[in-house]
């Protein structure tokens, strides 16, 4: 099993459960408070598992969203229809790879990136693939957990990453990693869940 397939297999597993252990409406109400979005403008929120950051946006916005877990998706279409009827905004659901979703270049207001980064393959790819599709001044909202960059790795971290890498999650990446050499600046960094060991980052997107 590739993967690729072995992330599709066990999110498709978590999703009737994902809203229970991974919640965090504090910190996606935050995200959303920071990005700022406003009637007409267009969003994008790749790997949005269930779709729980539905519920914080706005009205009269476009959201285009989706996932790889086959049911995740399902629950994304089902919550996605409901934030549509309630709210009035237009909401897209499809099978989306994070890091290449064969978006168009700049076509983006806002990016939401909430636990997606350290979940990928590839960390770098997802936040460069989120920075192409961002217009000039669009906002790149990114949650998940670090670690930190002014010293080495704990051995925790060393110790729990080969299994939390198989099974949920990597410990080992850090966010100045995957940004250097993008056109985005960094005008927010926060402590977002469990001391900091979670934050919250906004970006915006350089002409």
């Amino acid at each position: 099993m590739s993967g690729l397939q072995w992330r599709r297999l066990r999110y498709s597993l978590y999703s009737p459960f994902y809203d229970v252990l991974v919640g965090f409406d504090r910190v996606r109400r935050r995200s959303v408070e920071l990005a700022s979005p406003r009637p007409g403008e267009r969003i994008l929120i790749p790997g949005a598992g269930p779709g729980r950051d539905l519920e914080f946006l706005p009205g009269g916005v476009e959201v285009v969203t989706g996932d790889l877990a086959g049911g995740m998706i399902r629950q994304l279409r089902r919550r996605g229809g409901r934030v549509e009827e309630r709210t009035g905004s237009t909401i897209q659901v499809m099978e989306m790879d994070a890091q290449a979703t064969g978006l168009a270049d700049a076509s983006f207001d806002v990016v939401l990136l909430h636990l997606v980064a350290a979940v990928v393959a590839d960390g770098r790819a997802c936040l460069a693939e989120s920075t192409r599709v961002l217009r000039p001044g669009g906002r790149l909202l990114v949650f998940d957990k670090f670690a930190p960059e002014d010293r080495p790795l704990s051995l925790l971290r060393r110790v729990a990453n080969p299994v939390s890498r198989l099974l949920f999650t990597s410990l080992d990446r850090r966010l100045g990693d995957l940004v250097e050499g993008l056109p985005l600046t960094l005008e927010c960094r926060e402590a977002a869940a469990l001391g900091g060991f979670f934050e919250l980052a906004l970006f915006r997107r350089r002409g």
